[in-house]
């Protein structure tokens, strides 16, 4: 949010990151943040009938990450001032501007077009593409408009978040000119994809790279937890493989 460019067409300031896409481990705050971003967005751009929506593979996903946005709103003296929440929907209204925060999952997606606003998109890698090409353009009249993504890893290599993530690796290390895109923002937390099994059962190795997988650690991530768990799923190569996919 805080780094602005000038835009000539509209005559003012805008931010320059209208995409981010951020990869990191289980249980490192995805779904809060993305819900605090969603509602910063909502309440915090001062935008006229903004639209945010919350965007999961199904309602129950979609409602972890849009729960969080309603409680902070409930805990919040200044938010809930300001901000009405409709139970029968689960949508935030901001009644300032008439913006609304609300769901979108794989289940109405399909049947809805017109989209138009802001995305805050919880466990990428398991989105259809088909939902997300509902989507993509959803902000293209929005003068600064958001598609925020969270996820930790999958083991679908023909998704939208197995692409997106890719994708995110080009842009950082910039292979090529072509792949130069100033207007999105990629942070991965992940471990080097290419780190052996064997590596995996090195101790010295997880306690290294543990933190640097799981920003949280000693905050909200227990590091007796983490460790307890890479030891129980050094056992068998199988959940070894999952401890790294969801940990690291």
């Amino acid at each position: 949010f805080g780094w602005q460019r000038k835009s000539d067409e509209l005559n003012k300031w805008i931010r320059r990151f209208t995409q981010a896409s951020i990869w990191i481990a289980k249980k490192n705050a995805k779904s809060p943040t993305l819900a605090a971003t969603g509602l910063y967005s909502l309440c915090g751009d001062g935008e006229k009938g903004q639209k945010c929506y919350s965007v999961a593979r199904d309602g129950n996903q979609a409602l972890i990450s849009h729960t969080h946005a309603m409680k902070m709103v409930e805990y919040s003296r200044e938010l809930s001032s300001m901000c009405r929440i409709k139970k029968t929907n689960y949508s935030i209204e901001h009644l300032p501007t008439g913006s609304v925060y609300t769901l979108v999952h794989g289940d109405n997606a399909k049947s809805t077009e017109g989209y138009n606003g802001s995305i805050f998109v919880d466990e990428t890698h398991v989105v259809d593409q088909e939902q997300i090409d509902r989507l993509k353009r959803a902000g293209i009249s929005r003068d600064e408009p958001l598609h925020v993504e969270m996820s930790t890893a999958g083991n679908n290599a023909d998704g939208y978040g197995y692409n997106r993530y890719h994708y995110g690796l080009r842009i950082s290390s910039m292979e090529s000119s072509n792949d130069y895109t100033p207007h999105i923002l990629f942070i991965d937390f992940s471990i080097d994809q290419k780190v052996t099994l064997d590596k995996l059962k090195d101790k010295d190795f997880i306690e290294v790279v543990g933190p640097l997988c799981n920003p949280t650690m000693g905050r909200i991530l227990k590091k007796t937890e983490f460790i307890s768990d890479w030891q129980e799923s050094s056992r068998s190569e199988t959940e070894l493989r999952k401890f790294a996919m969801y940990r690291l």
